[in-house]
């Protein structure tokens, strides 16, 4: 059963970042992932599953005084409390997951954040943090590759596979830049 319509139109707008962008569609993007992840055996563990790829995003937000007590007064039967209680409590736990659900979750997190996109998005960012395009490329090419020990083999490889991904294309954008033009046996060689 899915969650009703209001329920999102509520948490939709606090997704609202100060500069009017949305990040609802990155909560809806690592939900895809989640989804893709887990099928939970139950009616009762999907809806338990689906509150929490809605508020994924909201942890440090329910966490404030007033935003639960806020939500549960504006859902009305919609949601109880016991379940947006479970919700804050396995937000918490995503560093350590331990319900499948929360692993589905917390892989989805780190499939997202290890491509090509979390790299467009992190040098996007970069003069507004005090760091060129260029010196972010630098540093997420240092990076190495961590799998939690939580994470399933699946979640793994998806990792990986996004991971190479991004070290290739942070491989050609400094090769760009330095303004040598690699010789075609340069490409096949590891950076």
């Amino acid at each position: 059963m899915p969650l009703a319509p209001s329920l999102i139109a509520f948490v939709k707008p606090l997704y609202q970042d100060l500069d009017g962008r949305s990040r609802f569609e990155d909560t809806e993007r690592i939900a895809a992932i989640a989804r893709h992840l887990y099928e939970p055996p139950s009616e009762g563990d999907r809806r338990e599953m689906e509150l929490l790829l809605l508020f994924e995003g909201l942890g440090d937000w329910l966490k404030k005084l007033g935003n639960v007590s806020r939500t549960l007064l504006a859902m009305g039967p919609l949601l109880e409390a016991t379940e947006l209680r479970r919700v804050i409590a396995s937000l918490g736990r995503l560093d350590a997951p331990a319900t499948p659900a929360e692993v589905a979750l917390a892989c989805a997190r780190v499939i997202d954040a290890s491509g090509v996109r979390a790299l467009m998005q992190r040098t996007s960012v970069a003069r507004r943090e005090g760091s060129t395009p260029d010196q972010v490329v630098m540093e997420i090419a240092a990076e190495s590759l961590h799998i939690p020990d939580w994470m399933p083999p699946k979640a793994g490889s998806m990792v990986t596979e996004r991971f190479m991904k991004r070290l290739e294309v942070c491989r050609e954008i400094l090769e760009e830049g330095s303004g040598v033009v690699p010789s075609p046996d340069d490409a096949a060689r590891p950076m």
